[in-house]
Order: C-alpha cells, then sequence, then structure tokens
C-alpha cells in the first residue's frame, strides 16, 4: 500500500507542483514495486497441495 500511495504522490507532485526529474522512472519503479510485493505476498499466502 506505501508503495500506491508513494506512486500516486510522485504523479500528483509531476503535474501539479513541479516537474520531477526521470519521474517516468519513479513512478513505474514504485507501482510495479507494489505490484510484485502483492503478486509475491499471493503466492506465499497460497495454501499447499493436497499429496493425495
Amino acid at each position: 500500500a506505501v508503495f500506491f500511495m508513494l506512486s500516486d504522490t510522485l504523479l500528483a507532485i509531476n503535474k501539479f507542483v513541479s516537474p520531477l526529474p526521470m519521474s517516468q522512472v519513479w513512478v513505474l519503479s514504485t507501482y510495479y514495486a507494489a505490484q510484485i510485493l502483492i503478486v509475491r505476498n499471493m503466492l506465499r499466502a497460497r495454501p499447499a497441495a493436497d499429496p493425495r
């Protein structure tokens, strides 16, 4: 959630406050980090397969 918030904050600052250098890199890297962490957590929380 923090990475999504950071991504949205960077987008807002870039659009409404002042242009950020390399904004696309920062926004996309935080956005992708958030998605990777969500998928990683989902895979770790999967129940183990039943060996029967």
